[in-house]
């Protein structure tokens, strides 16, 4: 009795109550319904440490905020080229020219109006020369040609009454188009120390996107035709850390039309530390390949990020990196009485 005794106090004092009670029951019924009671508190208790690991696991020891929405739009970099911003006069002393019969001229040129002067039928005799010449040359003949460029006007949706002063576009870095000369260039915005935006950058916390409005998309009409592109240009809205060849990525304009950029500034997705690059949308582009993403090809992906466009008159790259991307938005094709031409495209 003693020993038993001795053995009911110890489970007393154990850390699991009602295994005593259990075993001092007296009759089946008892011990069944003790039994049955200590099975659902035990359950009880194993399921409530259960719930409690697992809200204390999924709450994050290190709380990660990355916000999305872009409440000031910066200015982005813009660009825009003339199809053909030479006129052939101009390369004639340096490459030589050839004159055209009436014949040749109506067979380049269908539609055109036979020029009266015998100087406008010249044509260079090879166009693709000219990128040979040193570039201080090649920018002392694009400049004779014009000496004003377009000009741009910022406009902050959030404003809509205000109306900015205007920007005159600056001689750009020459790039290859679809045809084989080189096509004349202007800039706003790019590397620079935003000399251009001296007054202009305003800062409101409930801004949603800016309009650019570019003008005097025109050409001096001398009479010299280089190709049927005539009244063409491209324009291109990107980042302001690197310039841009925008008959790669940009879109077409016609002469003599204003055009209305309306732009919205958003934070490109990325993958966290080592593949964050803040400078390409890995995320995406993983996405529509459907592979299962970069494994260790970190240095292959930050070469790519950080190499800009290889300039045609210098080997020099640009490694620059950007945080966000610019979208256009609005619909394409839609031209308003008031002679401005609203246009949109999807552009890094």
């Amino acid at each position: 009795m003693a020993k038993e005794k001795r053995y009911i106090d110890i489970l007393e004092l154990s850390m699991i109550p009602g295994i005593a009670a259990i075993i001092q029951s007296k009759s089946c019924n008892k011990f069944s319904f003790r039994v049955g009671i200590l099975l659902c508190a035990v359950t009880g208790f194993v399921w409530q440490t259960k719930v409690l690991v697992e809200e204390y696991l999924r709450y994050p020891t290190v709380l990660h905020v990355e916000e999305r929405h872009i409440k000031v739009t910066r200015l982005p970099g813009v660009t825009f080229c003339y199809a053909n911003g030479l006129q052939g006069v101009t390369y004639c002393p340096e490459t030589g020219c050839k004159r055209l019969t009436v014949k040749e001229f109506k067979e380049l040129y269908p539609g055109e109006k036979v020029p009266t002067l015998h100087d406008d039928f010249l044509l260079p005799v090879n166009l693709s020369e000219i990128y040979l010449l040193p570039p201080k040359k090649l920018l002392k003949l694009v400049n004779a040609g014009m000496s004003y460029g377009p000009t741009i006007r910022p406009y902050y949706s959030y404003f809509n009454s205000m109306k900015l002063p205007y920007a005159i576009l600056k001689t750009a870095p020459f790039v290859r188009s679809h045809s084989n000369f080189p096509p004349k260039c202007y800039y706003f915005n790019v590397i620079e120390i935003n000399e251009t935006l001296k007054g202009i950058i305003r800062n409101a916390e409930t801004l949603a996107g800016i309009e650019l409005h570019l003008r005097n998309i025109i050409l001096p009409d001398s009479g010299r035709r280089m190709d049927i592109e005539l009244g063409t240009g491209q324009i291109s809205v990107h980042s302001r850390n690197n310039f841009n060849n925008p008959f790669l990525t940009g879109m077409s304009v016609e002469r003599g039309k204003n055009v209305i950029l309306r732009v919205k500034q958003v934070l490109k997705k990325s993958l966290p530390y080592p593949y964050e690059t803040d400078c390409r949308d890995y995320a995406a582009e993983i996405e529509e390949r459907s592979s299962p993403g970069p494994t260790n090809q970190l240095h292959q992906n930050l070469n790519s990020c950080l190499t800009g466009y290889e300039l045609t008159t210098t080997t020099t790259r640009l490694p620059r990196p950007c945080l966000h991307k610019y979208i256009l938005e609005g619909e394409h094709g839609n031209e308003r009485s008031d002679g401005m031409l609203l246009v949109s495209r999807t552009l890094l």
